[in-house]
């Protein structure tokens, strides 16, 4: 691997994991019902979400896989919308489906330009 590349791997790295940081920020308070959020990973080339919940009553993390997203803005708000995901708990996957996929889910304006600028 060339060194120009090496170092575009870094910098989509770091962008990664200050965007990650920001979308585990902005999830919080909306996942908070249900329990807390453990990680968050983004592989930006690949537009993959990685996230850890760990729910309520349970005692290990369920791991949500985002495997294909975009970014939707409507009237100054900024949306996220999951195209395809798995659950590592195979009778989420149906809530997941009902639930997740397609639909529109909206990011704090306070995080939503850091967001849009970096995914």
């Amino acid at each position: 691997m060339k060194l120009g590349e090496k170092m575009c791997d870094l910098l989509v790295q770091g962008k990664d994991l200050g965007t990650a940081a920001v979308l585990e920020r902005a999830v919080e308070k909306p996942v908070a019902p249900f329990g807390q959020i453990s990680e968050v990973s983004i592989n930006s080339r690949e537009h993959k979400i990685k996230c850890g919940v760990l729910l309520k009553g349970e005692s290990e993390v369920t791991i949500l896989t985002v495997e294909e997203y975009e970014l939707v803005e409507e009237t100054g708000q900024l949306f996220l919308v999951v195209r395809r995901a798995v659950v590592s708990k195979e009778w989420l996957n149906v809530v997941v489906q009902e639930f997740l996929i397609g639909k529109k889910i909206p990011l704090p304006h306070k995080y939503a330009r850091i967001i849009k600028l970096v995914l």
